[in-house]
């Protein structure tokens, strides 16, 4: 069945729900509850299958990467540079070049540069040769000269695409860059081009009506996730070695996990999100929404982290060691899922366990076993990012900021087949507009309260010096189409949004049908370089980068 009878389904659904909501605040969590299931099962009846068809596709393979240049860390690419073993034209070239070989299979890429960045790659070669300043000298002022960087389309770049996918702005152009893209060409960084984001990044899936879908790598049948899937794609078939993203609801750290690279969603307030389309005037954006690096390395983290937080780089001791055999780890493995949402793969869990044995054999690291009840509640969790007001979506009228379209009848178009919105988008406006209807102001409240206890039990649990363990996803990445019909998952990954704590998504091996597996290393506010660290132990450990199939 199509999109549209979804949308008419899921639609009568809440608006049904709307009205027993409204007269029945105290069961508020349990009826959304229900309304989420009702959603489901009728997601998983009207897309499943059609998902399921286009997996018996043979999937398309990316070439593999030939330059060695390709498979090296930026931070290693940034030391070679400024000591004269190799150019960053030379860098930049074979980055331009792997990204025209790999963007026929993965449709990544909204807009390039590619002349441009040559040009910044040769001013930087010509300062490298000139002697003025000594390679501790480049490392310390331009730590990533000549290093090429991707980035998110939704975060600007001067006189680059920034529409976020949206039919109306396709073609809308940076008019200067973001402060997150800002300090990268400070310290050196040479933007490569923009990636395909959901249209105004709301979606788990990389599509929107302007470029299209954008494919998975480790199997063309499949997302990359979203929002941030473009860059997760780059960088997972060696396209890419640094990208800024931006994350609100898992949208780095699901991406991450799906393609096998690493995606940090740092403490809020740390980073810069000024120049991101969407954005909102709420106090709550700013506390959940944050733009953030993903690597391919570990080793790269603490470097990017350093140059985007700035000022407040000081506040997170990036350069303090961490010893394991302090450090206490907790994990949550027992969580069933609830009526919504779904439990872990055998997998998963079994990746859970092997880092977990790797702490404790090597380490002797202190493992406890974390039960947070708050942490599983898909509605607790999840309807704070309903509730923020003043995100820019597809139904502000662009004629008059005051005012919105009506989303009775851009769902009515979109029925008959006449908008040009996503259904992600669509869906987003009916859900906001019943929510907000619905919910009383005590409902509110009463989940804001909630979630406070719960975010400050989560401090004083994890403390300066404590990680918490915890799946990214329920599964590794998912056919095309089916993501919706996994969307209450995405809570494992938007309760850390909500909670206001940093978390880095780990690649740590594959499930049985190659795809990767990614877990999340979560520690308290500020507490960044913990997450980096076991990171990075993660990753000698267990291999890191999961490198995807390739034509040879």
């Amino acid at each position: 069945m199509s999109l549209a009878a979804v949308a008419v389904s899921s639609a009568a659904g809440l608006l049904a729900l709307a009205l027993v909501l409204r007269s029945m605040a105290r069961a508020y969590c349990r009826l959304v509850a229900g309304g989420m299931l009702l959603a489901k099962w009728i997601l998983l009846c009207l897309l499943l299958p059609a998902a399921l068809l286009r997996g018996w596709r043979k999937p398309r393979r990316v070439p593999a990467a030939r330059s060695p240049l390709l498979l090296l860390s930026g931070t290693a690419l940034a030391e070679m540079i400024r000591t004269k073993q190799v150019t960053s034209e030379e860098v930049v070239q074979a980055f331009a070049a792997r990204v025209a070989e790999v963007q026929p299979v993965l449709n990544a890429v909204v807009e390039e540069r590619f002349s441009a960045a040559l040009e910044e790659a040769r001013s930087a070669d010509r300062l490298v040769q000139s002697g003025q300043l000594s390679p501790a000298e480049l490392a310390r002022r331009l730590p990533l000269l000549g290093v090429p960087v991707t980035v998110k389309e939704s975060i600007a770049v001067r006189g680059m695409s920034n529409g976020a996918g949206q039919v109306r702005e396709a073609g809308q152009k940076a008019a200067e860059d973001a402060e997150a893209v800002r300090l990268l060409r400070e310290a050196g960084a040479v933007p490569l081009l923009v990636s395909n984001t959901p249209e105004l990044c709301m979606n788990l899936e990389t599509f929107n009506n302007v470029t299209g879908r954008t494919s998975n790598p480790h199997d063309s049948r499949r997302t990359p996730g979203g929002s941030s899937g473009g860059e997760a794609a780059l960088l997972s078939c060696a396209a890419s070695v640094l990208s800024i993203a931006s994350d609100i609801g898992g949208s780095i750290r699901i991406p991450a996990a799906f393609t096998g690279v690493f995606g940090h969603k740092p403490t809020p307030g740390l980073i810069s999100i000024s120049g991101h389309n969407p954005t909102s005037t709420d106090r709550m954006w700013s506390k959940m929404f944050t733009i953030g690096p993903m690597t391919r390395y570990a080793e790269d983290l603490p470097l990017m982290i350093r140059i985007l937080a700035n000022e407040n780089a000081k506040l997170l001791n990036l350069d303090e060691p961490v010893d394991f055999k302090t450090l206490k780890v907790y994990f949550v493995e027992d969580d069933a899922g609830s009526i919504v949402s779904d439990s872990f793969s055998p997998e998963i869990r079994q990746a859970l366990r092997n880092v977990l044995d790797h702490f404790r054999t090597n380490y002797n690291t202190e493992i406890k076993q974390m039960h947070l009840p708050g942490l599983s509640s898909v509605v607790q969790l999840t309807m704070p990012l309903i509730f923020i007001d003043g995100i820019k979506d597809a139904f502000h009228d662009e004629s008059d900021p005051q005012k919105k379209k009506s989303v009775v009848l851009e769902l009515l178009k979109f029925i008959v087949g006449r908008s040009e919105l996503s259904s992600s988008c669509v869906l987003y406006g009916v859900l906001k507009s019943l929510v907000d209807f619905a919910t009383p102001e005590s409902t509110k409240k009463n989940i804001a309260e909630e979630n406070a206890k719960l975010k400050e039990h989560l401090k004083e649990l994890l403390g300066t010096n404590a990680v918490l363990l915890y799946p990214t996803f329920v599964s590794s990445a998912t056919l095309h189409g089916e993501i919706l019909t996994r969307i209450f998952n995405a809570h494992y990954a938007l309760a850390f949004n909500v909670l206001e704590v940093p978390a880095t998504s780990c690649p740590v091996g594959c499930d049985r049908k190659g795809l990767p597996i990614g877990i999340q290393v979560v520690a308290g506010p500020s507490q960044d370089r913990l997450c980096v660290a076991v990171a990075r132990e993660i990753e000698r450990a267990f291999g890191g980068w999961i490198k995807p199939p390739a034509v040879e």
